[in-house]
């Protein structure tokens, strides 16, 4: 009776063993947190949380005076105000243009008619005429409709390259059809001159501010696709691993750089911003 007792005990020990030696961790493959290592499912799986954001583009150049000026005021002064909003700064014939800052306005100002001026600022790929009123308006309706997809994501930096990991998932019955994922790669505080107006005797005048911070300049763009790649949801989940190649210029000075990541969606004449995470 005694070794039945003991051999059971064994068995009992061994099994708590095995069970104890099975990794916890997050099991589920759409999920940021994932743990491919894991094999029994501890709840730590992390999923993003449904906030609209808004995206907003100005077109922009170091040589135009009412970009330093008027345009500059209302960039800063709808990024106090609406902390869910993101700029994206196109830089035109500067130091600061890419060819796919130029692609990406040259199909702005396609779907808006025409050439636009420079300063000019469009919500997701809608113009806005250059009046601060009008600019916040267009963002505060951005913000104040519902999400249709939530998004989240991680990255890291492995030699040249950038890589991102976007999750996301459909929200308030949202198809998610014919949708592309972007990931712009954006730069913060560059020290470096800017045209502006002051005004002197009543008049405005031309000057350069040599000490002007330039913030969401365009850099780098995920695949060099300026609307991204097609995005597929399964069981309306999506877990999109990208990656960017960065410059030596980028990764002297990464700690400035930071991507966002933007959920399109293409109709048959035209595109529409859907959501975005950073």
């Amino acid at each position: 009776m005694r070794s039945i007792f003991i051999g059971l005990s064994v068995l009992l020990i061994f099994a708590v063993s095995i069970s104890s030696c099975r990794k916890r961790g997050c099991t589920d493959p759409m999920s940021l947190s994932f743990d491919s290592d894991a094999k029994k499912d501890d709840g730590s799986c992390t999923y993003p949380f449904p906030i609209k954001k808004a995206l907003f583009f100005k077109s922009t150049g170091t040589w135009c005076s009412y970009c330093g000026d008027w345009g500059s005021w209302y960039a800063d002064s709808v990024k106090l105000a609406f902390p869910d909003a993101e700029l994206v700064e196109i830089h035109v014939m500067d130091d600061f243009a890419t060819n796919e800052g130029d692609e990406l306005l040259s199909h702005l100002q396609d779907m808006n008619f025409g050439d636009e001026a420079t300063p000019h600022f469009y919500v997701g790929d809608t113009s806005v005429s250059n009046s601060y009123g009008a600019l916040e308006l267009a963002i505060e309706n951005e913000l104040y409709t519902s999400p249709q997809v939530a998004m989240a994501l991680n990255y890291s930096v492995e030699g040249d390259l950038l890589n991102v990991s976007v999750q996301s998932e459909l929200q308030n019955n949202f198809s998610g059809s014919n949708c592309r994922l972007a990931v712009y790669v954006l730069e913060n505080q560059i020290t470096a001159p800017q045209n502006t107006v002051e005004i002197v005797n009543g008049q405005p005048i031309s000057v350069v501010n040599s000490n002007y911070v330039h913030n969401a300049v365009l850099r780098e763009v995920s695949s060099g696709a300026v609307f991204g790649e097609p995005i597929q949801f399964e069981n309306g989940k999506s877990l999109v691993d990208l990656n960017v190649t960065l410059s030596n210029a980028t990764l002297a000075n990464f700690d400035n750089y930071y991507p966002l990541a933007v959920v399109w969606q293409f109709g048959a004449n035209d595109t529409n911003f859907i959501n975005l995470t950073r």
